[in-house]
């Protein structure tokens, strides 16, 4: 009987009548070089744009492959009817091969770029066509990505109207449970089919439902992240996956129950450092720093020049303040201020002042591959590019920055000013780019970048941008030869985007500095993807540090956000990106948060104080970074979607997770010799997880988790 009733239920899911696709294409009807309808569009040179013999779920699809930077290529679509000022829906499957850039698309008047997958995956674009359209057809392009390649198959155009949008619950929801209703909106057919798959293509659903109104409750759903979408019942399996490709889809994560415990997991933080590092004072001096910690201090201990400075008091509250007055002796001093909360959680900070002397800090890069004083401890470098810095470098001296990036020789003033708040300049040598010959960029160096190497706020040189074709290995290695020949006391950092250029354009400098910009468009693992080739050029030999991406590319290039209010990347963004170059074998870090005058981040205040409050964080940490990551022994699952590397510091192990999709995620990893019933911190968010038999926990997307074993 109960089989007869779900036949019974089937068949009333197969009545509902099927709305029209106004274009569709996938690629697999046609004869010679080009499918049936399509042609190839070349301006500015000639990519490679191919016919191929694969596709999705089908037997052909289209191509396009990057092979220089000055190139664009299009496969043109045939022309098809649209009504003017009409809302459309463009559905396409694609993949990419692993490269730097995403492909893109235009059709109806709007142009977008779409994601960098290395797997088949569905994108959608909603667009509306302008007045006086009534008919356009579909480019798909890839445009100055050398390197890349990038597949298309099944597209197709419905009016929006026809399809059918999921209301509730709000997309992305992270629940304890399935949710009570899944509810939608869209023309009424007689019947729906509801499809609930951990399958975000849907090639398996493991939940199909069929309803009559536009609500259903869905069935008891194990933990893990589910993909759901909503269809007019079919009449055939052709047609339902018509209406599969072309329908909106959200997801929610089901986590279950899960075991945690309030505590104090926030480092206590040092800040307001006085004398500021390479001051120099006259003699007496009052030495000073505060310590922000909300749990309440255990200690807090004050060394100079590695002794203990007994006279030195604590002044309560939040912040906290540790202070003595002294007159130490003529020359360099050391202090170092270390403060321990009540939960055991420990923050050192070390910096140097002169009494009469002008200080002249010298920099290395050491066996450890980490960045040192004169020889002395390590520092993990922190820094900003921004054309607003100087508005803002007590902020940032304060958040814990090291140093500020210049496009070009900065000039006295502006190195005075920058030491004077405690900060740092890496200076570009963006000079030498116009040089035609080597001679003729020794001369521009000696008269730029190079006039300030004794100046104490110097922390390193860095290439602006000399890479690529348009520039001759053997200058960008003599650029890089005569900077240390002149100066060995400071690094010279090579900034480069391609990993083709790694070699030839990175090969006499002290560290490569890679840098790609990954929001909105590609997955975050083309960030880890880059730093991967990084090292691996390398070799262990020398530092790889990374430039993350701060700047919004449609402020960039228009003075506003893409939706008009949401400056990319957001805080979450910015995290991502941070912890997944730190995994990934970086051993500094900078942020290109300026793009041009339009985007400097310090005017957008919401990503400002975001950026400043990260900052915070890993200075906290940083005796962490200053380590070397490993894989770690246990698998972690999703895997693939989450990265995860362990930090040995000391008797402290640490494991940091990167969640590097948009999607949450439920974690599992079996942690070696990790008890039942731990109570496992996780950093700088004041809350614990219970283990079990493994580590389970919950990541919104781009979510970082910090856990000490």
């Amino acid at each position: 009987m109960l089989r007869s009733v779900a036949f019974l239920a089937l068949a009333l899911c197969l009545t509902a009548p099927v709305h029209a696709a106004v274009f569709t294409a996938d690629f697999d009807q046609g004869m010679g070089d080009a499918p049936e309808g399509w042609k190839i569009a070349y301006s500015e040179g000639h990519g490679i744009a191919t016919w191929e013999r694969e596709g999705y779920q089908s037997f052909r699809s289209l191509a396009l492959e990057g092979t220089a930077e000055n190139e664009f290529t299009q496969w043109v679509g045939p022309s098809f009817e649209v009504q003017p000022t009409t809302p459309y829906l463009l559905t396409v499957m694609l993949k990419t091969r692993q490269g730097a850039g995403p492909p893109g698309l235009s059709v109806g008047g709007k142009h977008c770029y779409l994601p960098s997958v290395t797997e088949w995956t569905r994108w959608q674009v909603h667009f509306t066509t302008p007045a006086d359209m009534t008919a356009t057809h579909v480019r798909l392009y890839l445009y100055h990505r050398p390197g890349q390649k990038v597949w298309f198959d099944d597209v197709s155009v419905i009016p929006a109207a026809d399809v059918i949008v999921p209301l509730g619950p709000a997309d992305k929801l992270i629940t304890e449970s399935a949710p009570e209703r899944l509810t939608w909106q869209g023309p009424e057919v007689s019947d729906y089919l509801v499809l609930i798959s951990s399958d975000p293509r849907f090639d398996r659903a493991e939940h199909r439902l069929c309803a009559r109104t536009t609500e259903v409750k869905p069935p008891a759903l194990a933990p893990g992240l589910w993909h759901w979408m909503v269809i007019p019942a079919a009449q055939s399996p052709t047609v339902e996956k018509q209406l599969r490709q072309t329908a909106e889809v959200r997801s929610f994560l089901v986590t279950g129950s899960l075991s945690q415990a309030q505590a104090d997991t926030t480092p206590p933080f040092i800040t307001n450092l006085t004398p500021r590092p390479d001051a120099t004072v006259p003699g007496g001096v009052t030495i000073s720093a505060d310590i922000i910690e909300a749990g309440g201090l255990a200690q807090v201990e004050m060394l100079l020049n590695g002794k203990r400075v007994p006279q030195a008091k604590l002044t309560t509250g939040n912040p906290a303040v540790i202070s003595v007055a002294l007159a130490p002796s003529v020359g360099e001093q050391q202090v170092t201020v270390t403060a321990t909360d009540k939960a055991g959680l420990t923050t050192r900070r070390s910096w140097r002042f002169s009494v009469r002397d002008t200080p002249r800090p010298r920099y290395r890069f050491r066996q450890d591959l980490n960045l040192h004083r004169d020889e002395t401890e390590p520092l993990f470098a922190l820094g900003l590019y921004d054309y607003d810095d100087h508005k803002h470098l007590d902020e940032l001296f304060q958040a814990g920055l090291t140093y500020i990036i210049t496009g070009g020789a900065s000039n006295k003033e502006e190195m005075d000013r920058t030491h004077l708040a405690g900060l740092k300049i890496a200076i570009g040598v963006g000079v030498a780019r116009q040089a035609k010959t080597l001679a003729e960029a020794k001369g521009r160096l000696q008269t730029g970048p190079l006039l300030h190497m004794l100046h104490p706020a110097l922390l390193a040189y860095w290439s602006d941008e000399i890479e690529g074709p348009d520039f001759d290995p053997a200058l960008v290695a003599g650029v890089q030869t005569t900077v240390r020949e002149f100066d060995p006391h400071h690094p010279f950092l090579a900034c480069i985007a391609g990993p083709q250029w790694y070699a030839s354009h990175g090969a006499n400098a002290d560290a490569l500095w890679p840098d790609v910009y990954p929001v909105p468009r590609d997955p975050m693992t083309a960030l880890s993807t880059t730093m991967d080739k990084a090292t691996a050029a390398v070799q262990g030999r020398r530092p790889v540090w990374f430039l993350v991406q701060g700047f919004d590319w449609s402020v960039a290039a228009t003075g506003q956000p893409e939706d008009g209010k949401t400056y990319r990347p957001t805080g979450a963004e910015l995290r991502c990106m941070s912890y997944l170059a730190l995994n990934h074998g970086a051993k500094g870090l900078g942020f290109y948060a300026a793009g041009n005058g339009k985007c400097a981040i310090s005017r957008w205040p919401e990503r400002f104080a975001e950026l400043l409050a990260l900052v915070r964080e890993l200075r906290s940490l940083e005796e962490v970074f200053l380590s070397r990551p490993e894989p770690p022994k246990g698998e972690v699952a999703p895997a693939g979607v989450l990265d995860a590397r362990l930090w040995q510091v000391g008797k402290r192990r640490l494991l940091v997770v990167v969640n590097t999709s948009r999607e949450p995620q439920l974690m599992r990893v079996k942690v070696p010799k990790l008890k039942s019933g731990t109570a496992v911190k996780v950093l700088c968010e004041d809350r614990t997880v219970i283990a079990a038999e493994a580590l389970v926990d919950i990541f919104a997307p781009l979510a970082v988790h910090i856990y000490e074993l």
